[in-house]
Parts: C-alpha cells; structure tokens; sequence
C-alpha cells in the first residue's frame, strides 16, 4: 500500500543528497531537555466608567450699570444670557427695555462624570443687526465670564473669584453686572450592571461590558467566575474578555469600588456551550540519520534518540489531550515503541500522509503534522529533513519540502498545521505555505536547531490545558519562541507562517502574535498569526 519511487526520481534524489551529505552530516549539538514556562495570561486593559450627572448654572439677576442702547427709540437693554457648558451652548432672550431683571432661568447640562467642567457666561444686548457683547468680566479687554467648576468640591474658581458675582471693569462698553449660581447632582448611589445573561462557545472569546454609576469615580473593577460553587477565575478590569472550554453554566458576579471604599454589586450568568466538533487527525515523524549509531563515532549519544523521544513527547502530549491511536499515525523512528504504527522510512512517511491522512481527513478536518530529524538547505532546491534512523547513509530517506507540498495538495482540511523541527528548516515555509495552512519551522533555512529546544516547550504549552486556559498552537509557538531566544544560541530563529505568503515571521527576538504590522488590532489574513492563535489542538 505505500508508494514506489521511479528509476529517474531515485537519480535525481542521488543528486540532491550527495549535496546534502556534503553540507549537513555533521550532528547538531545536543542541548538538554528544556522546561516549559508558566503563561503570562494577565493582560490588562485599562477603563474609565463615568456617572451620569448634570449641572446647572442660574442666571439669578442681571443689571446694566450703562445703557447698552442710548437711542432715542431704545429705551433700555434687550438683554440675552448665552452659557456654555463643557462645550455646549444654551441660551436665553429675555424682556426687552429693561435695564436691570431677574431671570432666574436656569441652563441644565447632563454629561458624563469628570472632576472638573468648563462653563462661559456671556452678555449681549439684541440688536436688530449686529448684537452688543456686555460687558461682565473685571480685566480689561474681556468681556464674558470663564470658570471652572469643580464637581468633587461643589465650588467653582474663575473671573468671579467663587463669588458668583461678576462685574465689568468700567473700561470696555456697555459695563454690566451679572449674578450667578451653579451646581451639580451627581447621582451619589452607586449602581452596578454585569450586563448578561451571556452564552458562548467552549474557547471562543466573549467581552463582559460592566457599567457603574453613582459614587465616588474612579471606580475599581472585581469580576468573579463560579462553576459549580467553586471559583474558576477573576479579572480585575472593567470589561474583561474572557473564555472558557468546558460546557457549563457559569456564574458571574461583578463588584465595583468606588474612590471612597463604597461598594455595590451584581450578578449574572455565562452559558458555555459545545462548538460544532471537528475531526482532528496528527501525523508524527521520529526522523534521525543513523550517523550517532556508527561505532566509530566519538562518545556520541545518538541524535536519533534524541529526535525519538521528542516525537514520543509529542505523541503522549496529543494523547492527554484526549486523541484516540485511531487519530495519531505515530512513526516512532527505529523501534516500535508503545502506540506507534510503523518504522520511520521515507516510504511510510508518504503513505502517512498521501494514504492514511487523505483516507481519513475531509473538509471539516484540522490537521497537525510533526517531523523531528536532521535538516538542511539547498538553494534552489528547498529544504529537507533525514527519515533514516539507524540506518545510516541511506541516501533515498530524506523528505524534500517541494516533494511534501504535493503530498499536501492531495489533502482536504479546514487548516492543516506543519512543525519542522531540523536545523535549516526554513526553506519548508517558502515551499507548504498556502491558504489555510500553518507552517512552523524550528529555525530558517540559514541556521541550525538544538535538539529539544522547540518541541519540548512548543508541545509542554499545549499540555496546560484546563477549564480556563486553553493554548492554541499560536499560544505553543510563542513558548517555543520565548525558550530558543532566551536560552538557545542566537543563531536559532523559529519561523511561522499562516497568511499564505511563502516568508515566515520571526527574528532572533521575542516574537509575539499575531504580526499585527498596522497595529489595529483587527483580524487581517495578511498578518502571521492570526489563525495559529485562533486554531487548537
């Protein structure tokens, strides 16, 4: 049932490996095996609730110490009282020809809770062409009224030194007086929505809006998550985004703080419930060379162990994760070990792929594939990774990136996941990248990978799922990511590409995702990562 190779393709690959053998058969130094890191999950944003409140400004009397209108036919002022509050404008006309009234008209504002409002009180006498500016304000050369009210203190500074009386200063014309009062009701108790009920799917994100009002701003934020009469959660901002990955009714309780230590709370529920279930099958590769194996080699462990015990990390990783062996084709390198399904050949990596994969995998499917072995670069000719543990100098047993992208072509799948782990790995990206496809290479294609430094963090990510926390492999790259450039020599670059444009994203520093280049923060399929953070195990 696996497939043969061709007279003229065995000529053509005697081609490729000499240069292969030339370049690369020289074992990669063997780090030892790395420890997987805690998440920092705790991103906060920060949030700014207002209270609902409204001011008042009370035009109590207004007096012209001057006529504004010394015409034969006017006989006294037509006064209009214009305020502006925080940048809005209110306004009153009151009776004509009176020198000196009292309007007692008020000019209410609602707006949003701040410290302190900027209010403008201005006098003019109606004309029928051209309205005269009063004047009210004690400095030469300004007429109206500025002041700043402030809410937290019931008083306010300005023109009026606080008196609420302003009077012009008898140099600019027509001189007046005005007499004035101001206010605020702020709706001291406070009050608490936690929004809701909610529902979402197991690991999909949902935003809790919470709101408070009343009080003593700024506020502080304390959500609670219960399940089963016991805490699962908290967050300690105003809107929290949040997700969940078991079904289950949750409990939400919001409490909010206000400057002043007063509280007020509120309750609602969260439902999560099951996604539509896909089929997710994994392909895992114990590659090597066999050359650690050779006698003559000097005190060597063989790098084929090492490349074994990582495919097994990978399999028993897929396996807590609740994968079925009916799931899994595991080639376990040069021995059968517990779960695995055939030797590491060439041949059977093809067949697990272009037979087993394609037999079982549909346009519902996810799809993860892993291959641990030697690796290099060919320019032109793309990169490759050695399948021949313990069986050295097989020259047919290396998988070429451009031959494993027409194995690929054959496959249907919703997103189909690639790890390379082999030193100049890169080159697979140029080849596999494609729509829907997420391609992970240990390093590029000009430097080499340490053995366990990629896989052991990248599948020890996924090993943490719980009911609150659920790594994507976007999630298992960055903590594969963050471990090489930490603590591998610099050299070591991991790679990932999931856009589609045959470069991958990565450098020799910390690298989070997504790639988001226009800092938006909005899904954009042009930027790496946005669908290996949105694509779980």
């Amino acid at each position: 049932m696996r497939g043969k190779t061709t007279i003229v393709e065995r000529i053509i690959v005697i081609l490729i490996i000499f240069l292969f053998l030339v370049t690369s058969f020289f074992p990669s130094i063997t780090t030892g095996k790395v420890k997987t890191f805690s998440k920092d999950v705790n991103k906060k944003t920060i949030a700014k609730t207002m209270g609902n409140c409204k001011i008042f400004v009370k035009i109590k009397e207004i007096k012209a110490l001057e006529n504004p209108d010394p015409w034969p036919w006017a006989a006294a002022a037509d006064f209009k009282v214009i305020v502006k509050i925080d940048g809005f404008t209110y306004s009153k006309s009151f009776d004509s020809d009176k020198n000196h009234i009292y309007p007692n008209w008020i000019a209410t504002h609602s707006f949003e809770y701040k410290e302190k409002i900027d209010i403008n009180i201005k006098l003019v006498d109606r004309d029928p062409d051209t309205d005269d500016v009063c004047d009210i304000n004690p400095e030469v050369g300004i007429k109206s009224c500025n002041l700043t009210y402030n809410v937290n203190k019931d008083s306010w500074s300005g023109d009026d030194d606080g008196t609420g009386h302003s009077k012009g200063d008898g140099k600019d014309k027509p001189q007046c007086e005005i007499w004035f009062e101001i206010w605020d009701e702020c709706n001291d108790e406070m009050s608490v929505d936690a929004g809701g009920p909610y529902r979402a799917k197991v690991g999909e994100e949902i935003q809790l809006p919470g709101s408070a009002t009343g009080g003593q701003p700024p506020y502080r934020w304390c959500w609670y998550f219960y399940k089963n009469d016991e805490k699962i959660g908290q967050a300690e901002v105003q809107n929290p985004v949040v997700k969940f990955y078991s079904v289950g009714k949750i409990d939400v309780f919001l409490r909010v703080y206000d400057d002043r230590g007063d509280f007020a709370d509120d309750h609602t529920t969260l439902t999560i419930f099951e996604e539509e279930k896909k089929d997710k099958y994994v392909v895992i590769v114990a590659g090597g060379d066999g050359l650690g194996d050779v006698s003559w080699w000097p005190d060597d462990r063989a790098d084929d162990e090492d490349f074994e015990d990582e495919a097994e990390y990978a399999y028993e990783t897929f396996k807590n994760l609740g994968y079925s062996d009916d799931d899994i084709y595991y080639l376990s390198g040069k021995s059968l070990k517990k779960g695995g399904d055939a030797l590491t050949t060439k041949d059977n990596v093809k067949y697990a792929i272009t037979k087993w994969l394609k037999s079982k995998s549909d346009r519902n499917s996810d799809i993860f594939i892993f291959i641990a072995g030697h690796g290099t670069y060919i320019p032109k000719l793309g990169s490759v990774v050695a399948v021949y543990p313990g069986r050295p100098w097989n020259v047919w047993e290396v998988v070429m990136s451009k031959e494993m992208a027409i194995w690929l072509s054959e496959l249907k799948y919703s997103t189909c996941t690639v790890v390379i782990e082999a030193c100049q790995s890169g080159g697979f990206i140029e080849d596999l990248s494609g729509r829907n496809r997420i391609i992970m290479t240990a390093t590029d294609h000009f430097n080499p990978a340490y053995c366990g430094s990629f896989p052991y963090p990248f599948f020890g990510e996924l090993r943490k799922t719980s009911d609150t926390y659920k790594p994507s492999y976007g999630d298992a790259w960055m903590a594969a990511d963050k471990r090489v450039d930490g603590n591998s020599p610099d050299e070591q670059n991991p790679l990932i590409d999931d856009n589609g444009d045959r470069k991958g994203y990565g450098d020799n520093r910390l690298n989070l995702l997504p790639n988001d280049k226009d800092g938006d923060g909005q899904y954009d399929p042009s930027e790496d990562g946005w669908l290996a953070i949105q694509t779980f195990p």
